[in-house]
C-alpha cells in the first residue's frame, strides 16, 4: 500500500457531523484561521497524485518536514494536525473538509483526492478562497 493509500484511509473520510455542530465546537475564528493557513499552504506548494511531495518530487507524508507541496486532502490534514489534542485534530479535519465541501460539493461527491487530481492548482486554491469568504461572512453575522 502506498503512502497515499495509507493516508487517505486514515484522513480521507467524510464527517457525519453537521457543519453547524462542527463550527460550534471550534474556538472563535479557528475555522477562518485554518482556512487562511490552508490557502497559504496550497499557494506555497500544490501536488497531484500524492498527499504530499518533497522537493525531489517523491511522495512523502503530509506531516513530513520534507514536504513542500500538498494535495487538498494532504494540506487539510497538515493544518488539522497542528495541535497536540487528538480529538481536536479530528474536529479540525472534519470542519475544514466540511467548509470546503460547503462551497464545492464536488470535493466530496468525487472524493477529495479525485477532485484535487482533476483540478488545476488555481482551481483548488479558488475553492479554498471561496470557503474563506463564506466563513468571513458567517463571522460578520
Amino acid at each position: 500500500m502506498s503512502v497515499r493509500d495509507t493516508n487517505v484511509a486514515l484522513m480521507g473520510r467524510i464527517t457525519a457531523r453537521p457543519p453547524a455542530q462542527l463550527q460550534a465546537e471550534l474556538r472563535d475564528g479557528e475555522q477562518l484561521q485554518m482556512l487562511w493557513a490552508l490557502q497559504v499552504l496550497l499557494t506555497q506548494g500544490w501536488a497531484r497524485d500524492a498527499l504530499a511531495r518533497a522537493k525531489d518530487g517523491f511522495e512523502v507524508h503530509p506531516l513530513s518536514p520534507e514536504a513542500c507541496a500538498w494535495c487538498l486532502i494532504g494540506a487539510i490534514g497538515k493544518i488539522a494536525w497542528q495541535t497536540d489534542d487528538a480529538a481536536r485534530r479530528e474536529l479540525r479535519f472534519d470542519a475544514l473538509l466540511g467548509a470546503i465541501a460547503e462551497v464545492e460539493p464536488a470535493v466530496v461527491l468525487r472524493t477529495p483526492a479525485v477532485f484535487n487530481d482533476t483540478e488545476t492548482k488555481e482551481g483548488v486554491i479558488a475553492v479554498v478562497a471561496r470557503a474563506v469568504v463564506v466563513e468571513e461572512q458567517r463571522l460578520l453575522r
